[in-house]
C-alpha cells in the first residue's frame, strides 16, 4: 500500500525507492542469518530520506514566496516616494495666491501615497502569516510521516547495524572454516581408499 501511494507522486516515489532499498538490504541480511522474524527494519531514520527540503520546500518553491513580503513592502515605499515627488514637483511657491491650493493637493497626494504604503505593508504581513501557516502545517505532516515510518520499520542505530554485520561476518567465517576443514579431510580420506 505504501508503494502504491508513493508511486503516484514522482518525487515521493524516488524517495520511497531509496528508503525501500535500505529496508530490503536489511531484510536480506536477516534471511541469510536465518533469523526470519518477518519484521522489516530500517538501517537509518526516515528523516534521512524524507526531508522537509525534498517534500515541502522544493515542491512549494518556498524560497520564492519568502521574498514576496519584502517586495510588497518595497512597492509601498516606492508608492510613498512617488506620491511625495509628484506632489513636490507640482508645488509652485512663486505664486502666493496658488500656494494654499497646491499645498492642499500635496497633502492629498501624500495621504494617498501613505495609504498605498499602509496597504502594501498590511498585505505583506497577511502574506507572511499565510505562508508561515502553510509551511508549518506541511512541516508537521513531514514530521508525522517520519515518525510513522520509524514506528513501522523500527530503525536501528549504527552500532546495532554494525553488530548485525559483524555477526553475519563471523557466521560466514565459521562456515568457511568448516568447509575448509572438510575439504582438507576429504583428499586424505580419498587417498587412503
Amino acid at each position: 500500500n505504501l508503494e502504491q501511494l508513493a508511486q503516484n507522486d514522482p518525487s515521493l516515489g524516488k524517495l520511497w525507492t531509496e528508503y525501500n532499498q535500505a529496508l530490503e538490504a536489511l531484510q536480506q541480511l536477516e534471511v541469510s542469518a536465518q533469523n526470519t522474524t518477518g519484521q522489516w527494519q530500517a538501517n537509518s531514520h526516515a528523516e534521512n530520506y524524507f526531508t522537509e527540503q525534498a517534500l515541502v520546500d522544493s515542491p512549494l518553491q518556498s524560497n520564492f514566496y519568502k521574498h514576496i513580503p519584502g517586495m510588497l513592502t518595497g512597492v509601498g515605499i516606492i508608492g510613498t516616494f512617488t506620491g511625495l515627488i509628484t506632489g513636490r514637483v507640482s508645488l509652485d511657491v512663486a505664486k502666493p495666491e496658488r500656494v494654499q491650493a497646491e499645498l492642499s493637493q500635496l497633502v492629498q497626494t501624500v495621504g494617498h501615497a501613505f495609504w498605498v504604503s499602509a496597504l502594501a505593508i498590511t498585505l505583506a504581513m497577511v502574506f507572511t502569516w499565510i505562508e508561515k501557516s502553510v509551511l508549518t502545517g506541511r512541516y508537521r505532516q513531514v514530521e508525522q510521516l517520519q515518525q510513522w515510518l520509524d514506528t513501522l520499520f523500527n530503525p536501528q542505530g549504527g552500532a546495532q547495524y554494525m553488530e548485525r554485520l559483524t555477526l553475519a561476518t563471523e557466521m560466514q567465517a565459521a562456515l568457511s572454516f568448516k568447509i575448509l576443514n572438510h575439504l582438507r579431510q576429504s583428499p586424505t580420506s580419498t587417498a587412503e581408499r
